[in-house]
């Protein structure tokens, strides 16, 4: 596989298509992890609204 391009050789160690998905959900999800905490710690108090806006953006009528 690693001839055909299909895999790659780390010192030995062959990563494989499956094992490359494998890393990267991993990853993904380790990282997911680290921003829900930080997004649940966040002070949302400080955050600063326009009078007579609603939410989304749009003006009150």
């Amino acid at each position: 596989m690693v001839r055909q391009g299909i895999a790659f050789d780390l010192g030995g160690f062959v990563i494989t298509p499956l094992i490359g998905l494998v890393i990267t959900i991993l990853i993904g999800a380790f990282f997911f992890v680290l921003c829900v905490r930080k997004f649940n710690r966040a002070d949302f108090s400080t955050i600063k609204v326009a009078t007579g806006m609603r939410g989304g953006g749009a003006p009150a009528k």
